[in-house]
């Protein structure tokens, strides 16, 4: 059963360079089964036209405030209420302030007030300095505390050519938080969960372990379930190629002797433990602080059992 099915959101694009990044994440929605709707800016169509968009999401993006062509001229407030959640991707600086301060001079700054900060998720993207700025810094601030769900920028080198904070999220991360958000039910508020996930290593040297393959995406696919219900969740997690929900607190560990020091000073606070990490059993007996030589044609490892965590 797909719980996302025919969930309905509004994709918001406004006028940045991330735009051409927002087509990949409304086809990752769409492959979700989500009923993805787009409405775009004019600064937006700049950088990206809305046939682009129209074909990822099979309907038509919304632009205007009153189309020549389209008799209704109420569905800026139909659509945004009809909508589960809404999407700002890429949420410019100019956008933020004009949410924050209850601007609505256009089509999408008009179905965000419709639909209310508290059903709002932003996705800002900008330059380092303007991200930086006490007053983008601040309507960030007030939107929080609004209810708007904020998916901070990364660090890493920007359309200027500089390296710094303003680079859209991942889009994992903005995959992640949109699915967190669309099947948000708070009926686990106020619980702990302590969950852990993906493989760990034990080391035979420098530059060698014993491993599995544990992926850890049934760790995360949990986390994102008790986050979704309202649950404070920490993940505990081996390495992985996967996004940690934001909302997550989450601890990298390697081995299995951290992953069990972890478990256990966190156990007496949680309410509900998954554990769903793929614990080594067996680790090797001695460590060679120095990379092993290749000599002769086999080798003999001799093996330890760990703590079982779970006993």
């Amino acid at each position: 059963m797909n719980t996302l099915q025919n969930k309905k959101l509004l994709f918001g694009i406004t006028g940045g360079i991330a735009v051409y990044k927002a087509a990949e994440i409304i086809r990752g929605l769409v492959k979700m089964g989500i009923d993805v709707q787009v409405a775009m800016t004019k600064h937006a169509q700049q950088f990206v036209t809305p046939l682009t968009f129209e074909t990822l999401s099979n309907h038509p993006v919304m632009s205007e405030m009153f189309p020549a062509d389209e008799m209704v001229a109420t569905r800026h407030i139909g659509i945004p209420g009809d909508a589960d959640a809404v999407l700002i991707c890429p949420a410019t600086a100019n956008f933020i302030g004009k949410m924050a301060n209850g601007i609505a001079d256009d089509l999408l700054t008009t179905m965000v007030m419709v639909a209310g900060p508290e059903k709002t998720i932003l996705c800002p993207a900008m330059n380092t300095e303007m991200w930086d700025n006490p007053v983008v810094q601040k309507n960030v601030a007030l939107l929080r505390e609004y209810g708007s769900k904020i998916v901070d920028p990364g660090h890493g080198e920007l359309a200027c050519h500089t390296i710094g904070a303003g680079r859209l999220a991942s889009i994992e991360r903005i995959l992640s938080t949109a699915r967190i958000e669309l099947l948000r039910n708070n009926d686990f508020s106020g619980l702990n969960f302590l969950i852990t996930a993906g493989p760990t290593e034990e080391p035979l040297d420098p530059v060698r372990y014993i491993t599995n393959l544990s992926s850890g995406k049934m760790g995360f696919a949990l986390t994102e379930a008790a986050l979704s219900r309202g649950a404070n969740v920490m993940l505990i997690t081996g390495h992985t190629e996967l996004t940690p929900p934001d909302d997550a607190e989450t601890i990298f560990v390697r081995t299995a002797a951290e992953m069990e020091r972890a478990v256990l000073q966190a156990y007496s606070s949680a309410h509900v433990v998954i554990m769903s990490a793929a614990v080594s059993d067996y680790r090797p007996a001695d460590y060679s602080p120095s990379k092993l030589k290749k000599e002769g044609d086999s080798i003999l490892l001799t093996l330890k059992r760990n703590t079982d965590i779970l006993a």
